[in-house]
């Protein structure tokens, strides 16, 4: 292939928990999130989209009206009939992995690390407010903090997709990047600036607007930040965002994917690890999952 050509394909959903980080309570330390992306070698990925297509269209067939596109959807009360085909294509999706061999990334976090970061962050904010000797209110300062659970997985599944590109640009092609591919516009838009910010970790430059009430004016200024490694921290290969939709076979490969995963991890004790090796032992696609470590950042609390 020519140089710096290669795009690989990934395919990404989410599971479990979601939603605001300040809404979080103890009672929920032992749920989790899980974003999960479905990565295709570009050569074999339209042989890959030809061999699902069947299976996919039995699925989606049998899909009774008013339903969702999801395998969730095809277990919930009433769709019985639905449930028995879903049974079958789920199976057919697994041996077709198998066969296809996309390699799974993910990442996944227990709400008790959300609820303490978020909390943490909150202490010091107020910490920094109640020692503030400035005549300067800043705008929205008083907000409530927006950072979603949802929105930390995608950092950390960007940060593993980064990193899977650059191992696989070391050994195998001249990756060129890696392209995020969402069912919904509203959740890709949603994660857009989440990645953007993967991009900038190295150098970051926030405008800060605000009002003077000793000169009764407006005013700005920015908060600037550098940060220098040994290494490199800014991600390199993440690229486009997409937005395919929900009839496509492989959106629902992911899906069906995430969802399996997802009852897999159910299945630990309630602070067992998420993102190590033990995390996924015996599970069916184990051993096509990469970037499972131990002591993940993920894992840490």
């Amino acid at each position: 292939m020519a140089d710096g050509t290669v795009i690989l394909p990934a395919y990404l959903d989410e599971a479990g928990a979601r939603g605001l980080a300040r809404n979080l309570t103890p009672e929920r330390d032992h749920e989790f999130g899980l974003m999960c992306a479905l990565v295709f070698e570009p050569d074999g990925h339209a042989k890959a989209v030809q061999d699902f297509t069947p299976p996919f269209e039995a699925f989606r067939s049998a899909m009774p009206a008013g339903a969702k596109l999801h395998i969730t959807d095809a277990f919930r009360p009433g769709n019985e009939a639905w449930k028995a085909v879903a049974e079958t294509v789920r199976e057919q999706y697994l041996r077709l992995i198998e066969t296809a061999r996309p390699m799974v990334i993910y990442a996944a976090r227990r709400l008790r690390l959300s609820r303490e970061l978020h909390q943490g962050s909150a202490t010091l904010q107020a910490q920094a407010k109640a020692a503030r000797r400035s005549s300067v209110q800043i705008a929205r300062e008083n907000r409530p903090s927006d950072a979603r659970i949802e929105d930390e997985l995608m950092l950390s599944l960007a940060l593993r997709l980064d990193a899977f590109a650059e191992d696989i640009a070391a050994q195998v092609h001249d990756v060129k990047q890696v392209d995020l591919l969402f069912d919904e516009i509203d959740i890709a838009e949603r994660y857009e600036a989440t990645i953007q910010r993967t991009r900038e970790v190295s150098k970051n430059v926030t405008t800060v607007k605000g009002w003077d009430s000793t000169q009764s004016k407006r005013v700005e200024g920015t908060i600037a930040f550098q940060v220098s490694a040994p290494f490199r921290v800014d991600t390199k290969f993440i690229g486009g965002i997409h937005v395919v939709g929900k009839a496509h076979p492989l959106v629902l490969a992911a899906d069906m994917v995430t969802n399996h995963l997802a009852h897999h991890l159910g299945q630990l004790s309630g602070d067992a690890p998420l993102n190590g090796p033990s995390s996924i032992k015996g599970w069916v696609l184990e051993n096509r999952v990469w970037g499972v470590m131990e002591n993940a950042s993920e894992d840490a609390f």
